[in-house]
C-alpha cells in the first residue's frame, strides 16, 4: 500500500542522507587542509622570494643584463604564486569549506528534526498497538470466564442435588462474568479503533509527509553543493588562469 512504500523510501533515503552529509564533512575538512597546504607553500614561496629579490642588486655586477632580468622576473613571478596560493587558500575555506559545513550543519539539523518526529509517531503508534493488544487478551480472558460460569450455571441448574440458593449464586455469578465480558469487549472496541485511527493517519500521513521532507532536503542539498562545487571550480580555474599568465610574462622576458 501507499504506508509500504513510503516506509520502503524513507529508510533508504534516511540512510543515503546520512552518507551524503559525512561526505560532505569530509570535503569540508579536505578543504581546509588543502589550503592550510597552500597557506605554509606560500609562505615558504614569499620567503624564499624575499632572500632573493635582496641579493639581486649585490649581485648584477658583471651579469648580462637580460641574465639579471630574467632572474628578477622569476623573482617576482614567484612572489605573485605566493600571493596566488595564499589568497586561494583563504577563498577556498570562506567561499568553498565553510559553505560546505553551514549547509551540513543547516540540513543535518532538519534531517535530524523529521527522523525523531518521524520515529516518536511510529513508537506512539506501536504503543497505542501494544495497549490494544493488551485490551484483546483481557477481552479474550473475560471472554473465557463467562463461558466456564455459564457452563457452571447450566450444569447446576439441570444438577438435582445442587441446592436451588446455590445454582441461583452461579446464576448471579453468571451475569456478573457476562457483563464483565461485554465491557472488555466495549474497552477492547475501544482500544482497536484508537489504534487504526492512530496507524491509518501514520502510514498515510505521517510517513509521506516525512518523506516529502526528506526529499525536499535532499533537492536543497543537491541545489546548494552544485552552486558551491562550481565556486570551488571559479576559485581553481582563476588561480590556474593568473599563473598561466604569470608564466608567459617569464617566457617574453626571457626571448
Amino acid at each position: 500500500g501507499v504506508g509500504g512504500c513510503a516506509q520502503g523510501q524513507f529508510q533508504p533515503l534516511a540512510a543515503h542522507a546520512e552518507a551524503v552529509h559525512e561526505l560532505t564533512s569530509r570535503a569540508a575538512a579536505f578543504l581546509r587542509k588543502r589550503a592550510a597546504i597552500e597557506e605554509e607553500y606560500a609562505r615558504k614561496l614569499l620567503k624564499l622570494a624575499e632572500a632573493e629579490s635582496k641579493k639581486i642588486a649585490d649581485s648584477v655586477l658583471g651579469v648580462p643584463l637580460k641574465t639579471v632580468k630574467v632572474f628578477d622576473v622569476m623573482v617576482q613571478d614567484t612572489r605573485r604564486q605566493a600571493v596566488q596560493a595564499e589568497s586561494l587558500a583563504g577563498r577556498l575555506v570562506s567561499q568553498v569549506a565553510k559553505p560546505l559545513s553551514n549547509l551540513k550543519k543547516k540540513l543535518k539539523a532538519s534531517r535530524v528534526v523529521v527522523v525523531a518526529d518521524t520515529a516518536a509517531e511510529r513508537k506512539r503508534m506501536e504503543d497505542i498497538g501494544s495497549q490494544m493488544m493488551k485490551e484483546r487478551d483481557r477481552y479474550h480472558e473475560a471472554c473465557r470466564l463467562a463461558f466456564t460460569d455459564m457452563s457452571t450455571y447450566r450444569k447446576s441448574a439441570s444438577d438435582p442435588n445442587v441446592k436451588p440458593s446455590a445454582s441461583m449464586k452461579q446464576g448471579d455469578r453468571m451475569k456478573k462474568s457476562k457483563d464483565a465480558a461485554r465491557k472488555q469487549e466495549m474497552e477492547y472496541r475501544d482500544a482497536l479503533a484508537r489504534f487504526n485511527d492512530v496507524q491509518r493517519r501514520f502510514w498515510v500521513d505521517t510517513l509521506p509527509f516525512a518523506l516529502e521532507q526528506m526529499q525536499l532536503l535532499e533537492e536543497e542539498r543537491i541545489n546548494e553543493t552544485d552552486s558551491i562545487y562550481d565556486k570551488y571550480l571559479d576559485l581553481v580555474a582563476e588561480a590556474r588562469d593568473s599563473l598561466t599568465v604569470h608564466h608567459e610574462a617569464v617566457a617574453a622576458v626571457h626571448t
